[in-house]
């Protein structure tokens, strides 16, 4: 049962994951507009690891 709870748990970290990634890329492009992909991917890591030590502290 436990092993069960675990997996789901993995699954749902990873979709939440894809979704912050999908809906920081799609902000920054309605703000923003188009960008080169490079430049665009450091801005939403960025702005990912912002709010992570916003919630957790500094990494």
């Amino acid at each position: 049962m436990f092993k069960k709870h675990t997996n789901l748990r993995i699954a749902h970290l990873r979709y939440a994951k894809n979704q912050r990634f999908r809906f920081a890329a799609f902000g920054y492009l309605a703000l923003y507009g188009s960008l080169d992909k490079k430049k665009l991917f450091g801005m939403i890591v960025n702005k990912i690891l912002e709010k992570i030590e916003n919630t957790r502290g500094l990494i």
